[in-house]
């Protein structure tokens, strides 16, 4: 391997390293965004109305010892993860699905 090309590669890694730090600490910062990680997963086509998603996003933080947030912090915090929402008859996200955890 040429010394350009192991240049190249170092610096691939270090971004993926610094970019996977950042959201390690997002996560580890942010209830909401961990959240978000934990309990939710991609599913294109699927619809889900936002009371709905608060309503588990609250049980959960409860679980968890962390403070409630607002409906609003949540509903920001999908948008910067890239879930959109339809309004029209309430609110709904879109392309979204929920990881319920099972009773125990």
């Amino acid at each position: 391997m040429s010394p350009l090309a192991r240049l190249r590669a170092f610096i691939a890694a270090r971004n993926e390293y610094r970019r996977e730090l950042r959201r390690t600490r997002q996560l580890h910062l942010d209830p909401v965004a961990l959240f978000i990680a934990e309990r939710t997963r991609r599913c294109p086509g699927s619809v889900i109305p936002a009371p709905l998603i608060y309503r588990e996003y609250a049980r959960w933080s409860e679980a968890n010892g962390t403070f409630v947030r607002t409906p609003i912090r949540l509903a920001l915090a999908l948008a910067q993860s890239g879930y959109r929402k339809r309004v029209g008859n309430g609110v709904h996200w879109v392309d979204i699905d929920l990881l319920v955890e099972e009773p125990r």
